[in-house]
């Protein structure tokens, strides 16, 4: 991590308040995790008892049709023929596609930088959250906008410097206001 970001992280985190803390809160959270996982449970013995009983009703209401065997005339063989190399040639481009893909495989260094890109961004929206903070529990304009403006400074190609910048036209359209 570079200095400014551990700077901007720090004083952020002095800048935010202590947790509240209510009573009993542990054991509204496990309480309510038990509950969800109860109904989940019980979704999930609906599903399969649906999924087995329905087709035997089904099965024992519905009578079966008689089938009876027949030649296949020359049209239905041409028919099933034409069906055949059909799937026949999808079934061959298929395997060509296949042996000219790479298998998904993707190198270890893409796989690195696409993680720090994540990352990178995950940060700059964290720092602009931080600035919105700020300004909504602090009123403090201007830490907020030193936030979007080290959003903007620091990651500018990333997505959070477009939304950072559009966070300081609204506080300046606000001051223009007041």
């Amino acid at each position: 991590m570079s200095d400014p970001i551990r700077e901007i992280l720090t004083k952020t985190d002095f800048a935010m308040s202590a947790p509240i803390l209510v009573d009993g809160l542990a054991s509204k959270v496990r309480r309510k995790l038990r509950n969800r996982r109860i109904a989940a449970g019980a979704a999930t013995r609906i599903a399969i008892a649906a999924a087995v009983v329905l087709p035997l009703l089904l099965h024992q209401t519905r009578p079966l049709p008689a089938v009876q065997a027949s030649e296949p005339t020359k049209y239905d063989r041409r028919l099933i023929e034409a069906d055949a190399t059909y799937h026949q040639m999808v079934a061959d481009l298929l395997v060509k596609y296949e042996h000219g893909r790479n298998h998904g495989q993707i190198p270890k260094t893409d796989d690195f930088l696409w993680q720090l890109s994540q990352e990178r961004d995950r940060t700059a929206l964290l720092l602009v959250g931080s600035g919105d903070r700020i300004y909504r529990d602090f009123h403090n304009r201007v830490a907020a906008e030193s936030h979007y403006r080290q959003v903007i400074h620091l990651f500018p190609e990333s997505p959070a410097a477009a939304l950072a910048q559009q966070k300081l036209q609204d506080l300046n359209e606000k001051g223009i206001q007041s």
